[in-house]
Order: C-alpha cells, then structure tokens, then sequence
C-alpha cells in the first residue's frame, strides 16, 4: 500500500509521470477536483475522474463529494487516490477532508494539470 495522508497534515505530493503510471497499471484512482469549468476550459488528465469539490457548498453538507469519491474508489478507504486540481490548492484542501473521514491513502498531484501537460501526458474534456 501507498503511504497514506492519515497521519500529516499535507498529503504527499507525486509527479505527473508517477501518476500516470500508476492509473495505468491500475494501481491508483485519479480524481479531478475542480469544477466541471474548470476543466473544460483547461482539460483534465486522461483517465481521471470529475468529482468537484468545494470547501463550502452542497457537496459538504451533504456527504456528496466523500461518497463519490468512495464509489470511484470502489467502495475501498484504503485504495490510493490522487488528486488533481489546476495547481494543487484545492486538491490539497479536498485530500485532507478524505483524511479526516477515513481515507487511508491520498496523494496529490503536484503542480496540478500544468505539470501533467509540461510533462506531456494525455488530457480529455
């Protein structure tokens, strides 16, 4: 297993390459955090799954964000995510709420999208 963000205050930060290659060999699920606008002006990575969060907002008061991103980890706590967001803020932000409600294994993306397409991987919208 990936170590975990249970135990820090800030998640551990990957690369784009480390990311990339661990969605493909299955080994980690990639979240997109920003606001559907967000991405589908500046896209997203490939492979990555669009679940918005926001500090504030419905998706707190209602548990939303926390059980989408379980269902896209399968059900699983414990299964390594990676967050990516435009710079990492907001990524960061979200992968300590998942800490704090038992996800084991956060990670997040560092330098966001423009690392993932300086380092030229695949994006969608």
């Amino acid at each position: 297993m990936i170590a975990g963000l249970r135990r820090r205050r800030n998640p551990t930060r990957v690369s784009a390459a480390w990311a990339h290659e661990n969605r493909l060999a299955g080994h980690v699920v990639l979240i997109e955090v920003r606001p559907e606008r967000g991405w589908r002006e500046g896209g997203r990575p490939e492979g990555s799954v669009p679940v918005p969060w926001e500090a504030e907002g419905p998706w707190e008061a209602e548990g939303g964000f926390e059980d989408a991103v379980l269902a896209s980890a399968r059900g699983d706590h414990a299964r390594p995510l990676v967050l990516t967001c435009l710079t990492g803020k907001r990524s960061t932000l979200a992968a300590r709420r998942l800490a704090e409600v038992g996800h084991l294994d956060v990670r997040v993306l560092r330098g966001g999208i423009g690392a993932w397409k300086a380092a030229g991987l695949p994006t969608t919208q």
